[in-house]
């Protein structure tokens, strides 16, 4: 069991600098996101003046090739799904961050016992550093995903809300036409 958990150091690794490179551009995706987000005001009584973020502007402009209620409801609920893959994502890495950071720091914790039984001072050391170093980079990583995903789900459901608003109006003037 020792050589197994021993053989899994270097993935655990890996995975954990995967990671980390990952929520530096989630990170960054985040920024550019909240820079959007500011300038996004929405006009209810022009539609074709409103700024909305992405998922929104995207849903106009579907929409208005719509004719059907019926599309445009499908229309909402892609708007959704699309959400909420964005979200999966950030969920993900605050969830496997620290489960790979807690594998990181105990699968060096073996070798670092047997260090200090032998009186290794060198590899006990050699493999604390490495534990500590996953612990952080697990807690970064996770810390990030949940802070991500906490302020977008406020944001999308903001912004689910205005989707929701502009296919009623969508779907009022649809009616009205026919």
């Amino acid at each position: 069991m020792y050589l197994v958990s021993s053989s899994l150091l270097y993935p655990v690794v890996i995975g954990l600098l995967a990671l980390f490179v990952y929520s530096l551009f989630a990170l960054g995706d985040f920024l550019s996101e909240y820079t959007r987000q500011q300038k996004a005001q929405i006009k209810k009584n022009n539609l074709s003046e409103s700024k909305l973020n992405y998922f929104g502007s995207d849903f106009l402009i579907r929409a208005k090739h719509v004719a059907d209620v019926h599309e445009l409801q499908w229309l909402v609920g892609e708007c959704e799904i699309q959400m909420a893959h964005k979200l999966e994502q950030t969920r993900l890495l605050s969830t496997i961050g620290p489960i790979l950071g807690l594998m990181g720091t105990l699968i060096p914790l073996g070798p670092a016992l047997i260090g200090l039984a032998k009186g290794d001072i060198t590899q006990l050391a050699e493999n604390l550093v490495i534990a500590f170093a996953t612990t952080v980079l697990g807690l970064f990583a996770g810390g990030t995903g949940y802070l991500l995903t906490i302020v977008r789900k406020r944001w999308y459901a903001q912004e689910l809300n205005d989707i929701e608003y502009i296919s009623e109006v969508l779907s009022h003037e649809t009616t009205q036409t026919k």
